[in-house]
């Protein structure tokens, strides 16, 4: 099993920097703070250890089957929230942009890619339930044939692993993971060695509810 300790190696694939690139700049462009850049590249670094542990047991570090899957799910990583524009939760409204922006500005430009389960890795990342109101692990969910579900998998788990930086979640539940090595990792002093500088207090999340709250009144904006 791979060790999600390794989380920090340096972005060094051409396609790799070119999302990166795109994404970075849609992310800043909304100026958040619970949401930011560093959360992106802290779950693309999670996708990164996780992926190995998706692949056949037979496979080499740097089997062709792992890199392909790498790529697809770190591209996921990149815009799984770029189009989100508020902080506070938005049921979802952010998962459906993302998905959006991301097959118009960076599908054209991808050769050798499984755009498919990229969007659908992006689409039902921040799921609270599966379709069928169960949790939203990915052995619930149906998707058509030509979807490989580990993309999602990777997604979501990474996505999830973040979520201790919230004073709201101090545990990660594992029943909420899809996969062995996150469970495994999560709520580990090694996992929360990582947020020893970034906390994100319940006073903090309510004053920016509230902020959004105020931001959707005066715009007439309802999430429903």
């Amino acid at each position: 099993m791979i060790d999600l300790q390794e989380l920090l190696s340096p972005f060094t694939e051409t396609y790799e920097r070119k999302l990166e690139g795109i994404a970075k700049n849609l992310v800043l462009n909304h100026n958040l703070n619970v949401h930011s850049w560093e959360h992106t590249q802290r779950v693309v670094h999670y996708i990164k250890a996780i992926v190995p542990n998706l692949v056949r047991q037979n496979s080499e570090p740097d089997s062709e089957d792992i890199r392909y899957l790498k790529r697809n799910a770190v591209a996921a990583g990149f815009f799984h929230d770029v189009g989100r524009e508020i902080d506070s939760c938005d049921k979802g409204i952010h998962a459906i942009l993302s998905e959006k922006i991301f097959l118009e500005k960076a599908a054209p430009l991808l050769e050798d890619y499984d755009i498919a389960s990229i969007a659908y890795a992006i689409r039902y990342h921040s799921d609270k339930y599966s379709p069928d109101g169960k949790k939203p692990v990915m052995q619930n969910y149906y998707p058509p044939a030509e979807i490989d579900i580990r993309v999602a998998e990777a997604l979501c788990d990474a996505d999830r692993l973040d979520l201790i930086r919230l004073e709201l979640y101090p545990v990660i539940l594992p029943e909420f993971l899809n996969t062995d090595c996150a469970k495994s990792f999560a709520n580990s002093p090694a996992h929360k060695g990582i947020y020893k500088e970034i906390f994100f207090s319940n006073e903090y999340m309510e004053r920016f509810e509230k902020e959004e709250v105020e931001k959707r009144e005066a715009l007439n904006f309802s999430p429903e």
